[in-house]
């Protein structure tokens, strides 16, 4: 969608035809380790009224 978008901004506002290649990926990052955090309500610092809490760990692995 972005590139679309500075695509039609490109050729509006400035009168540069352009194209785009094809997205591709160039990177993948995963995570060796597992890590959690919680931010809790009604605690010191914490303005919001939502407790969230998340947890990552690595997938299983996959070949590429």
């Amino acid at each position: 969608m972005q590139k679309e978008v500075i695509q039609a901004t490109l050729a509006t506002d400035f009168g540069i035809d352009v194209e785009f290649r094809e997205t591709t990926m160039i990177c993948i990052e995963r995570p060796i380790g597992t890590g959690a955090a919680v931010e809790l309500l009604g605690k010191a610092d914490n303005p919001f009224l939502a407790t969230v809490g998340l947890r990552i760990e690595p997938a299983r692995s996959t070949a590429v």
